[in-house]
């Protein structure tokens, strides 16, 4: 769509705006090898942009290798790598950055309201966002922690959508996967996903426009040329 026919842009946060979906699974498969199981892909897609509710990385290897684990443990350990390995690359993915601040720009034009919406927490994406000193920029940042339904339940685009007093007809939500996809649809948004390495292998709704970067999104929403930084 193009931007003069929006007044609100909700951005997924993990895989979307910042590259750390990779960096996650990357634990997962090294987990799941240590006890002589692989991970597929296609497997993982179930819980991307979700939670384990939705699929369980846990509960699959259980499953498989008929044991029980220390998942305080394990996870822990994960989570150690994870961070450690994103803090060494904290930037956002290529083009985001210039994306959000032609956004801001635009707003000096338009109505024009910008938000986060993510099934991770607070702490999570609150921390790179200030990283990359740009968490000032958004309107609203819906997080876990603010509803009680992940996607693929619509609640957290609703409540984004309601607490920013946009109409879902002139809201497009930017995604990765298909269960942030489900969510933006049952909200009634207009949905854009933006495939990464783990989400790209994923036949996305007919109702979703796909681009394949950030670069080729950001070309489509035909933003004033005086926006562009």
């Amino acid at each position: 769509m193009k931007i003069s026919q929006l007044e609100c842009l909700l951005f997924d946060f993990d895989g979307t705006l910042f590259d750390s979906e990779s960096v996650i699974y990357e634990t997962w498969l090294n987990v799941f090898k240590s006890y002589g199981h692989d991970l597929p892909l296609e497997t993982y897609n179930l819980c991307i942009g979700s939670d384990f509710k939705q699929w369980s990385p846990q509960t699959h290897l259980e499953e498989l290798t008929g044991e029980t684990f220390d998942w305080d443990a394990i996870n822990t350990e994960r989570q150690i790598i994870i961070e450690s390995t994103l803090n060494k690359n904290s930037e956002l993915i290529d083009g985001t950055k210039e994306l959000i601040l032609d956004l801001i720009a635009l707003k000096k034009l338009q109505p024009l309201t910008i938000g986060v919406v993510s099934s991770s927490t607070h702490r999570w994406v609150d921390q790179w966002l200030e990283k990359n000193n740009i968490i000032q920029h958004f309107d609203i940042i819906i997080c876990r922690d603010d509803v009680t339904q992940l996607k693929p339940h619509p609640e957290p685009y609703l409540l984004a959508m309601s607490k920013l007093n946009a109409a879902a007809h002139k809201t497009l939500v930017i995604e990765d996967s298909i269960n942030g996809a489900e969510s933006a649809h049952a909200a009634h948004a207009h949905v854009a996903v933006i495939p990464n390495y783990i989400t790209r292998i994923n036949t996305f709704p007919d109702y979703c426009s796909r681009y394949e970067t950030i670069a080729k999104f950001r070309h489509s929403l035909e933003l004033p040329s005086h926006t562009e930084v």
